[in-house]
């Protein structure tokens, strides 16, 4: 009795050391991988800020010429192409700022059911495979990003399309989970909603699984290895987790954790037409020549009037100018970031002084700043993050005027 007692204390104690070592193990794997992240980081916060400002030029002037020529012309039709492309561009853009030195994600309540029927509709179409969602009426929303989250959870749909080049349906699943200490997950305690896509692929091997959030690493000949990393990077960046089950011939199941909210998503606007503006005058602090005209340009078509300014201490002293004229600006869109010269964040400060009341719009190709995520708690009325379409810009511009 006693050896067979003693036994069994040897069991349970090599049981709750094995644990204990997996436990290790995973921990130090996430340590690494966030290393990795940190290094992909610097070198992509290092180019997506000149992309950024390059790719808005490009938007704001193709939708200047268009602008300029009469639909149904070859022009018109090549402009339109182009347009197509700089979407494609932006979505790139996007993929960038996801894993960029300290990307704050913008955040909103946004429902999780509608994010995940949109991205399942447009992730895969024209293919061999379907998807199937099941997401209950209760499901919480989530305090998201809801552009990253859409471009993560659509890395996933892709990967799982191309893991059944033959065909087969995506098994899209959500559900509400209360996570605590005793789950096995690097998650604080709290409300989260659970996302299971599960395909019925080739599955993935034991030797490889380890790999497939690692930057650069793919086994396709086409991939260049991002999606998967880039997905992994936007959860983490929610305080989220990402986990993946596989085995060879039984297909993969990827689990994503996403914080839930307490409070309600925001009805969904559609988004207005672009179309003439009544003659609201607009600043633009801008440092990028290249930027301020095209984004004044396109204004300008639309019914705006602007004025540019390179720097915070110009737009200082023109919106002080333009109060003692009786003509003051209706809204300021301010580049966060100044080369050599007084940036949004300081100038904002100095506005407020003047007029608390100022229609200041954020806007930047980084990603890493705070006043991007809370712009807020700055003093901002607005934010517009680089690249972005006019579209968007007069969303911004419209929402802002709208409070006044």
């Amino acid at each position: 009795d006693l050896v067979r007692e003693r036994t069994e204390e040897l069991r349970l104690a090599k049981e709750g050391l094995e644990k204990e070592m997996a436990a290790r193990k995973a921990a130090e794997a996430e340590i690494i991988k966030a290393q990795k992240l940190e290094a992909v980081g610097v070198l992509a916060a290092g180019i997506a800020h000149d992309f950024n400002n390059a790719l808005t030029a490009i938007m704001s002037s193709v939708y200047a010429a268009k602008e300029s020529i009469a639909p149904g012309q070859s022009a018109h039709e090549r402009l339109e192409t182009a347009e197509i492309a700089t979407r494609n561009a932006q979505s790139l853009a996007r993929q960038l700022l996801a894993f960029s030195k300290g990307g704050a994600p913008v955040k909103k309540t946004v429902s999780l059911s509608r994010l995940l029927r949109e991205t399942a509709c447009f992730a895969v179409p024209g293919s061999r495979v379907r998807c199937e969602l099941t997401l209950p009426g209760d499901l919480w929303p989530g305090s998201v990003d809801d552009g990253q989250i859409g471009q993560a959870i659509s890395n996933v749909l892709i990967n799982a399309e191309q893991a059944m080049p033959d065909g087969g349906t995506i098994d899209v699943r959500a559900e509400n989970m209360i996570v605590g200490d005793d789950d096995g997950l690097s998650l604080d305690q709290g409300r989260y909603v659970r996302i299971s896509v599960a395909d019925q692929g080739g599955g993935i091997p034991a030797e490889t699984l380890p790999l497939i959030f690692d930057p650069y690493f793919t086994t396709k000949p086409q991939g260049s290895g991002l999606g998967l990393y880039t997905t992994y990077a936007i959860v983490k960046k929610h305080g989220g987790h990402i986990g993946v089950e596989s085995r060879v011939g039984e297909g993969t199941v990827f689990r994503i954790y996403l914080p839930a909210s307490d409070d309600k998503p925001a009805p969904e606007r559609e988004k207005a037409p672009v179309k003439a503006r009544g003659g609201a005058s607009i600043l633009i602090m801008e440092d990028d020549a290249l930027v301020a005209n095209s984004v004044a340009l396109a204004l300008r078509i639309s019914g705006f009037r602007t004025e540019i300014v390179s720097d915070g201490a110009m737009a200082i002293d023109r919106y002080r100018k333009s109060l003692e004229d009786g003509s003051p600006f209706d809204a300021v869109i301010m580049d966060l970031t100044i080369a050599g010269g007084m940036g949004g964040q300081e100038a904002i400060r100095y506005l407020m002084e003047i007029d608390p009341d100022v229609r200041a719009i954020v806007s930047s190709g980084y990603s890493d700043a705070p006043v991007m995520a809370n712009f807020s708690d700055f003093g901002f009325k607005g934010v517009i993050p680089k690249p972005y379409e006019l579209a968007d810009l007069l969303e911004a511009i419209d929402k802002v005027l709208a409070d006044r």
